[in-house]
């Protein structure tokens, strides 16, 4: 027996100082030691999985697939690498001059984030009123208006100045011509949204929708000022284009939005479409999805089933509702922004949709069961929740399904 106990002290020791290395042949212990030699075995494989997650985290590797949700011991990395990935997304908005991100997430690190977040806002706020400041002062002035004019136009903003009583142009920078030239409509579009959504205060933010199905919808955050220009009443509309956009200033193709795979949103187009809502105030509910049993199917089945197995769920959970924006968020993770339903509702159309999954055709004669585990959140139009927030509640309830259901199917 002392030889079984030293097998068991070598694979563990392997198992903390050298994982490549470790192995446990079940067969070769004795029969009434087996039952625990799979059972330690497979926690082995949980601490291996936690401690490579841990390694690739320490190393600041955020795109690492997560293991099975299976893995409990893994699953606080698990969320604390989410966590992360949404604070790199919330600081790209800010590079991107978005400081009205917040976050909630380690409490010191928070306080500085935030911190840094409202000086930033602040400064530019500051900024922003110096330089109509010195507009002001500066338009009363011909030669002023000349050196203005010639400043305007490198800006990176859309600047349009707008006679008030006739409505003509007075002044528009380079990229606002870039803009007039490829629509000539693009002026008229803005002001109309204006007019719409009553943005009559300082700053909002507008959606310009696309004719082009292969395009995005513009988002526009606009800032309006009232100014004099040459002894005219005018308005200046500071344009700033906040549509997702490449390194070299274009648009982003709709295809880079898409899952390779299922042909679903991206992670990355659903947080924006979040952000957009939210800003927007519409009404709506978050939905987390994650597939069962998705690494019994991939290691019993091959990779290919498990190619399946996603592809057949994207399928119906396309079917949701009308407006839905259904996202892959990678592995067996799925997230699904729901326009208009309430909580009831949303769970009322997931329980058709996972009615439908389970009764797919393609299991017809194959040892397949298609499931999933779900989780609600919703967000009203008083929503006052960041998005780190409403994403986490999103994902306990999901977890909460998922092992309430693994209890039943113990029960059963």
């Amino acid at each position: 027996m002392d030889s079984v106990y030293l097998k068991l002290y070598n694979y563990l020791r392997d198992v903390i100082y050298d994982p490549g290395a470790a192995s446990l042949d079940i067969e070769q212990l004795p029969e009434d030691v087996q039952d625990f030699g799979s059972n330690l075995k497979h926690f082995a494989q949980g601490v291996i999985e936690a401690n490579s997650i841990a390694v690739a985290l320490a190393a600041g590797v955020l795109s690492n697939e997560m293991p099975d949700h299976g893995n409990e011991i893994a699953a606080p990395l698990k969320s604390l690498q989410s966590s992360l990935r949404h604070l790199v997304w919330q600081v790209q908005l800010v590079a991107q001059g978005d400081y009205d991100q917040r976050i909630a997430f380690m409490r010191d690190f928070t306080n500085a984030f935030n911190s840094i977040t409202e000086q930033l806002a602040n400064r530019a706020q500051r900024l922003e009123k110096q330089g109509i400041a010195i507009l002001r002062k500066s338009l009363a002035l011909d030669r002023a208006n000349l050196l203005l004019t010639s400043l305007v136009h490198h800006l990176p903003q859309q600047i349009f100045i707008i006679d008030k009583a006739t409505s003509d142009v007075l002044l528009r920078n380079e990229i606002a011509s870039y803009e007039l030239k490829k629509d000539e409509n693009y002026l008229k579009k803005i002001m109309e949204c204006i007019d719409e959504q009553d943005i009559y205060e300082a700053e909002g933010r507008i959606n310009i929708k696309s004719n082009n199905p292969d395009e995005l919808d513009r988002l526009l955050i606009i800032k309006k000022y009232e100014i004099s220009w040459n002894d005219s009443e005018a308005e200046a509309y500071i344009v700033t284009d906040v549509t997702v956009t490449e390194e070299n200033g274009g648009e982003m193709p709709l295809s880079e939005h898409c899952d390779n795979l299922t042909g679903l949103y991206t992670r990355f187009f659903g947080m924006l479409t979040i952000d957009r809502w939210i800003h927007e105030k519409k009404h709506f509910s978050v939905i987390f999805i994650n597939l069962e049993s998705m690494k019994f199917v991939n290691e019993v089945f091959g990779k290919k089933e498990g190619d399946i197995y996603l592809i057949n769920a994207a399928g119906h959970l396309r079917e949701i509702a009308a407006g839905a924006v259904v996202c892959r968020l990678g592995g067996d993770e799925f997230m699904i922004l729901t326009p208009g339903l309430t909580i009831e509702e949303a769970h009322e159309k997931m329980g058709e949709v996972n009615e439908k999954l389970s009764n797919d055709a393609y299991q017809i004669g194959k040892q397949l069961h298609y499931n999933f585990s779900y989780g609600i959140a919703e967000v009203s139009e008083k929503n006052t929740l960041p998005i780190c927030d409403i994403l986490r509640i999103a994902e306990e309830r999901m977890y909460e399904k998922k092992k309430q259901n693994w209890i039943n199917q113990t029960l059963d």
